[in-house]
């Protein structure tokens, strides 16, 4: 259930930062979940704070949301 919710509330966050100029790609680090794959989201680790996530539970990567946004540029074929 933890992973549904955090599922849903990626979504709801990707949606605003999608722009004209970037896009949105499944992070490497944890696989679209948004979790801290070093502590599986506890935000501890062995009743330590996580340094991969600070304690948080999210992915650093992606900031708990799933996707990175990548920049991209138009190539313009007309150009010579």
């Amino acid at each position: 259930m933890k992973k549904f919710f955090a599922a849903i509330f990626a979504i709801a966050l990707l949606i605003p930062m999608i722009s004209a100029n970037a896009e949105p790609v499944p992070c490497d680090i944890c696989n679209r979940t948004g979790i801290c794959q070093t502590c599986e989201g506890s935000g501890e680790i062995d009743g330590e704070t996580c340094e991969d996530c600070d304690g948080t539970g999210q992915c650093a990567n992606c900031n708990g949301v799933g996707y990175i946004e990548v920049e991209y540029e138009y190539e313009d074929d007309d150009e010579e």
